[in-house]
């Protein structure tokens, strides 16, 4: 018999995978009135694309406005998820948890429709009210476009493989016989 416990972190962990591309489905349909179905009121977003000021947009309306602006000079746009993880923690909170997404925008840009790509970094807090999964918190961060530099890591994520790196860490790199 399964334990409880378990059940519960595999829906969560589904429920938060349906949240991710519920995401994914409605940018690239560009339907940004759905944006209610995974984002509360007080969803906030943080933007940062690296080569403009950081921006903090508050609840589904202001987050789907700021989509379809920047979207507008796209005359084809795919979002996708490379990689994603969701940490539920020890649950002793089973309406929290955390999470990354790892990204890649693939769009043609109007008029002349060259080829462009985005790759990005979402760190995620998702909230359960009881009923679904939302998205608490996203933060945003460019970490190349094409053409483009390679920007430094999200601090917070540096500072973690930082960690992973140091003598102390219980992860060390693999040394592959010789």
């Amino acid at each position: 018999m399964a334990n409880p416990d378990s059940v519960t972190r595999l829906l969560a962990h589904h429920g938060i995978d349906q949240l991710n591309r519920t995401y994914a489905d409605a940018v690239n349909r560009r339907v940004f009135d759905e944006f209610d179905r995974f984002l509360s009121p007080s969803s906030v977003i943080h933007f940062d694309v690296a080569d403009r000021e950081p921006v903090e947009l508050t609840g589904p309306h202001a987050i789907a406005e700021f989509h379809k602006s920047a979207m507008a000079r796209f005359g084809f746009y795919v979002f996708t998820a490379l990689a994603t993880h969701v940490d539920l923690g020890d649950g002793s909170d089973p309406s929290a948890a955390t999470g990354r997404v790892w990204m890649c925008e693939i769009r043609r840009e109007l008029p002349g429709l060259d080829w462009s790509a985005a790759y990005g970094l979402y760190q995620d807090r998702y909230e359960h009210d009881g009923d679904r999964w939302t998205f608490a918190e996203r933060r945003y961060s460019t970490l190349t476009r094409t053409a483009g530099p390679v920007m430094d890591l999200p601090p917070m994520l540096a500072a973690q493989i930082a960690d992973l790196s140091s003598p102390e860490s219980p992860v060390q790199p693999y040394d592959a016989p010789q």
